[in-house]
């Protein structure tokens, strides 16, 4: 069994695994969620966020989790969300999305920042 402490810029994430491969996997996977820099639209400071929303699927009522992190910036509020996958409890930055018309990869905002737009219009 071996662990690592990995810190950097006041995160410190602890890994623990049988080899350097499971290692190296775990803390891959905790900095692309624990250690983005900043937000991409402005550069500002961040904070994380677990948005709860309720919804009817049919008569039974559902809770659906979405995490994502929130700029703290005022005038940006950008938000990079997160999805979860299918095998296991682990998540994944929302950072694009295969464009099902063009068959291209298309990126979401500024590394997946995305800031809200009243005005965008909205998928029926």
């Amino acid at each position: 069994m071996m662990k690592l402490t990995y810190t950097k810029n006041n995160v410190a994430l602890e890994v623990v695994a049988e080899t350097q491969k499971e290692i190296f996997a775990q803390l891959a996977s905790a900095q692309e969620i624990f250690m983005e820099p900043c937000c991409a639209q402005c550069g500002g400071e961040y904070k994380f966020q677990v948005r709860t929303v309720n919804k009817m699927n049919g008569k039974k009522p559902e809770t659906y989790e979405y995490p994502e992190l929130v700029c703290l910036n005022k005038e940006c509020r950008a938000k990079l969300s997160f999805g979860t996958h299918q095998e296991g409890s682990t998540l994944f930055p929302k950072r694009g999305a295969m464009n099902e018309e063009t068959g291209k990869y298309e990126w979401f905002g500024k590394n997946g920042w995305v800031k809200f737009d009243p005005n965008a219009k909205k998928d029926s």
